[in-house]
């Protein structure tokens, strides 16, 4: 696994799209940190894999807050 940060929206969205077009494996995010309450983010035009993924790192970050 691989986690990238980047210093701002703009970097990270063409490093995104960018290693997933490149890269054969599957990307998953944008995922925003640093705010009081989880914000999990899709994008429109998110395919069924996309959704399932975010819905999933969703469960395992409130689990991880209890």
């Amino acid at each position: 696994m691989q986690i990238l940060i980047f210093p701002n929206l703009s970097a990270g969205n063409i490093a995104y799209k960018l290693v997933k077009e490149m890269g054969d494996r599957e990307a998953v995010g944008p995922i925003l940190l640093g705010m009081k309450k989880p914000v999990h983010v899709l994008q429109i035009g998110s395919s069924v894999r996309e959704i399932l993924n975010m819905i999933t790192l969703g469960v395992v970050d409130v689990q991880n807050r209890k």
